[in-house]
């Protein structure tokens, strides 16, 4: 995911001055008189005590049950896999092309029974299971950015530096506090921890000084999706309250910004377009959709766990815990104000 380039910046009373110029020699090399981990030695001091101060937001992780999430297990069909009227039976017809998944209703002689009564070879499907990952409620508004790590990195000991495989590896999903932010290279860099910059592509944050445009009612349950970020902002009134990842439409169907209303819930859906072509897609029992214009809203989606990336239709995907959390605190306001943004754009 490509991102934008960022501007240096702090938060509330830890706010600093841009670095100067000549300070940005300090990322020239890990080791410059006078610089400490790729800032001024004074700065990085000031930052230091910032994170023991405040070294993690206070959050709620969403609940995952385990095992409504292990129920979503189906089976993705190879494009164009035939199918027969028996085990080792004639060929009737084939799957087609673009993503299908199925349930099986019976197993015999390398052959799985489809709900329709054909059958298909076994080594045709490909077992798949729902992410386990979940956003998270904020106890407070955190006092810095944070982020979710979108593929497991090695952070460096300054902004652009290099990384040694013996050093340790922050895990994809892991949420981490952005302190500072130095361009370096074309990118922004964030501090993480001590002595740990990782690069902007590698991360989808959420600010909490930034939202799009929009006067709630007090109290009012809105969600905000970053296109840019490709996060979801879940709001009461003006208060950030929680966040995930999700994965909006792909440019050739993007998910269209605006504001809107959730009109359609409905708790299981069958979903399915552009059949027998090379992106149709055929999807079973698709849990907690909440539809908002047209055939576009939120879904839990248990055929992949790319969150953080766009891969959509058009649909904002969830985890099947994210899905339900956000069907559940919605439920008070059926019809909740949805805005979707582009944070790059302002």
């Amino acid at each position: 995911m490509v991102k934008r380039l960022i501007a240096v910046f702090l938060l509330a009373a830890l706010i600093l001055p841009t670095i100067p110029a000549a300070a940005q020699d300090c990322t020239a090399a890990e080791t410059l008189p006078g610089c400490t981990h790729g800032l001024p030695t004074a700065q990085y001091e000031a930052l230091l005590a910032a994170i023991n101060a405040y070294p993690a937001p206070k959050v709620t992780p969403i609940t995952v049950n385990v095992k409504e999430v292990d129920g979503y297990t189906f089976y993705r069909v190879t494009a164009g896999a035939p199918l027969y009227d028996a085990p080792n039976g004639a060929a009737v017809g084939g799957a087609g092309d673009g993503t299908n998944f199925v349930s099986l209703y019976g197993v015999k002689d390398g052959f799985a029974k489809l709900r329709d009564g054909t059958w298909i070879r076994i080594t045709d499907l490909t077992k798949t299971f729902a992410s386990e990952f979940a956003g998270v409620t904020f106890d407070e508004v955190p006092r810095y950015p944070v982020a979710w790590v979108l593929q497991a990195s090695i952070p460096a000991h300054i902004p652009g530096g290099v990384t040694r495989a013996e050093w340790a590896v922050v895990k994809r999903y892991t949420l981490v506090t952005l302190y500072a932010a130095v361009k370096k290279g074309g990118w922004t860099w964030y501090l993480i921890a001590p002595g740990q910059w990782i690069e902007q592509r590698k991360i989808a944050l959420i600010d909490p000084t930034r939202r799009p445009q929009y006067t709630p009612q007090a109290g009012e349950r809105w969600i905000a999706v970053d296109l840019y970020e490709q996060t979801a902002h879940y709001y009461e009134g003006d208060r950030l309250v929680g966040g995930t990842l999700v994965s909006t439409g792909l440019s050739n169907t993007s998910t269209p910004a605006g504001s809107f209303q959730i009109y359609q819930r409905l708790e299981r859906t069958n979903l399915r377009g552009s059949m027998g072509e090379a992106d149709g897609y055929s999807l079973p029992a698709v849990p907690y959709a909440m539809f908002f214009t047209g055939e576009v809203g939120f879904h839990a989606v248990y055929w992949h766990d790319g969150f953080g990336f766009k891969r959509s239709h058009g649909c904002v995907n969830l985890t099947i815990s994210d899905a339900r959390f956000l069907w559940e605190w919605t439920t008070p306001q059926p019809q909740a104000r949805v805005i979707v943004w582009d944070s790059s754009k302002g």
